[in-house]
């Protein structure tokens, strides 16, 4: 028997990295999962591997996160816990930056996290309650040279989770953000620096 016998649930991000691994985790525990990215054929592999419902979704699309919180609660009637590890990371240093990589990366990380917060608590709530966990950065919290895109935008995704932990908390929703330092996934191998497994391809 594992911790998470009888759970269900969301993992947005889970074509690569800490998305993947997580996923992983929480079938050896006993959750039944649906998978989400935007790299199909990754997604296909990982759910071949777990045994998971493998769902197209770009986390920077509005229909497509609210869509998923549709699938869940159709298939299961309630959704157990979410977790938005969806990751989109393009270094610049502030004076050579471009409103084009900007905005595509708030579009992940800054906005995607807003449609995921409000589609997955709602599904929550509806449901009697749940956990969600936004996978944040310690970058959040230091000072990088050459992240601000990333790092700003996962800063203001914590402070937003702050506040949908206490607008949703009466619903019996809890809302928090995880902020991991440094791990070696495709999208912090800057120029083939760091050795990752070939299944932790960028999202």
């Amino acid at each position: 028997m594992g911790i998470l016998d009888g759970k269900v649930g969301i993992i947005l991000g889970a074509s690569s990295g800490i998305g993947w691994r997580i996923a992983e985790r929480f079938v050896e525990e006993g959750a039944e999962l649906i998978i989400a990215a935007r790299r199909e054929d990754q997604l296909a592999k990982l759910a071949e591997q777990i045994g998971a419902h493998p769902m197209r979704c770009d986390a920077s699309e509005y229909d497509d996160v609210k869509a998923l919180a549709d699938a869940a609660t159709e298939k299961w009637g309630r959704l157990d816990f979410s977790i938005n590890s969806a990751g989109l990371n393009k270094p610049s240093m502030i004076a050579d930056i471009t409103p084009e990589l900007l905005h595509e990366v708030a579009a992940v990380q800054f906005f995607g996290s807003y449609y995921f917060m409000k589609h997955m608590a709602n599904a929550h709530a509806a449901g009697g309650g749940g956990s969600l966990i936004n996978i944040t950065s310690a970058t959040a919290i230091m000072v990088p040279m050459g992240l601000s895109p990333y790092s700003g935008c996962k800063a203001a995704a914590n402070f937003v989770t702050k506040i949908a932990a206490r607008e949703y908390g009466t619903a019996q929703v809890r809302v928090n953000a995880l902020a991991p330092t440094f791990v070696p996934t495709a999208m912090n191998a800057y120029g083939g620096m760091t050795p990752v497994d070939d299944a932790r391809v960028d999202l």
